[in-house]
Formats: C-alpha cells, structure tokens, sequence
C-alpha cells in the first residue's frame, strides 16, 4: 500500500486477510496535513487500484469525528474499486 507512491510501514494500516478491506490507522492519518492524497494498493497477484484520499480541516467541535468519516470515505472507496476489479477486470 502507498500514498502518494510511497510506501507505507505494515503498522501504517491493516488488512482483514481473504478480504478486501484495507483500513487506513489513525496514528498514519494524523501525519497527513489537510489536502488531497492518492492511495494505491498492490495485490499479491500483481493487480494495482487505487483511489484518492482527502484530508479536511476540522471545524474544532469534533475533528476526530471528521477524520474519521474522512477514513471511512477512503475504505469505502477502496473497497469499491476492489470489488470493481474483480467483478468487472479479473477474468477467471
């Protein structure tokens, strides 16, 4: 998994194994300034999605809140993309 093409450290993330939900740690997200990121992933058999991150500025009455919604977001889409890969890309 990278952002912006680079790589990120196994504790940056984690992986349900036999899945395709990757979840992005707070400890990462808090490093990131506000802005937009890309965030690709590379599977084991060699295929690559990705899919853009954007962080907001919190408005100070919740901002953990905010990020996490914006983290959400960010799985959500992954999890699309994936599930476009393999039902619409992968050929068995």
């Amino acid at each position: 998994m990278n952002v912006n093409g680079t790589p990120l450290e196994d504790d940056d993330y984690g992986v349900v194994s036999g899945s395709t939900k990757v979840t992005l740690k707070k400890a990462y997200l808090d490093t990131l300034s506000v802005g937009e990121y890309d965030v690709g992933i590379l599977f084991n058999d060699g295929n690559f999605t990705s899919t853009k991150l954007t962080i907001a500025e919190s408005s100070g009455d919740g901002g953990s809140n905010t990020m996490m919604f914006v983290a959400i977001g960010a799985v959500i889409a992954v999890v699309a993309l994936v599930a476009v890969y393999f039902v619409f890309v992968r050929k068995p």
